[in-house]
């Protein structure tokens, strides 16, 4: 159970059973965050299953949503909003929802890191430099550990050299003559 659901499952708990001041109070918030979480009454009953559906801002998020989705609720299936670009979504219960939401979010936000990690990684490993580049000392503790981040991604990595014309026709690169 997410932190959310636990909080609302609390409130909700708290609004039934608690004393008078507190019964209240709890009342008022649990209406105040159904609201911001755009949930019903009725959506707060876990076995309840709907369509729900999720933003993405790209193909690799939308990769990403789809994965999580399928964790969430062990189905493959994926539902196209078709009023909606950039939304996908899939059969769950609310807490399902609101788990799928949280879970994106944290993993968005460290696949984002990880592909920059991967991109520079890339860039070194196949040495896609001009022919001088300065060299360049880190600055800080931060800037060795995403050093060390790089070196061990571009360890896993293959390198590739665009040797001879069939090795660039094989990957589709055409490369074009300048004319004076």
């Amino acid at each position: 159970m997410t932190k959310k659901e636990e909080l609302l499952a609390k409130i909700k708990e708290l609004a039934k059973r608690g004393e008078s001041g507190e019964k209240e109070n709890a009342s008022a918030l649990l209406k105040t965050l159904m609201r911001k979480y755009g949930l019903a009454e009725a959506d707060l009953d876990e076995d309840k299953t709907d369509y729900c559906f999720f933003k993405f801002a790209d193909d690799l998020d939308k990769r990403l949503v789809c994965q999580i989705m399928y964790m969430v609720t062990s189905d493959r299936n994926t539902y196209i909003d078709r009023r909606k670009r950039k939304s996908i979504g899939c059969i769950c219960t609310i807490s399902q929802r609101l788990e799928i939401e949280s879970l994106h979010h944290f993993y968005s936000e460290w696949f984002k890191k990880d592909l920059e990690t991967f991109y520079t990684a890339f860039i070194y490993k196949n040495n896609i430099f001009p022919s001088t580049v300065p060299s360049r000392e880190a600055q800080n503790e931060e800037e060795v550990e995403r050093v060390r981040e790089i070196e061990k991604m571009m360890m896993g990595m293959s390198k590739h050299h665009p040797q001879h014309e069939s090795e660039t026709k094989r990957i589709g690169y055409t490369p074009k003559m300048i004319e004076d």
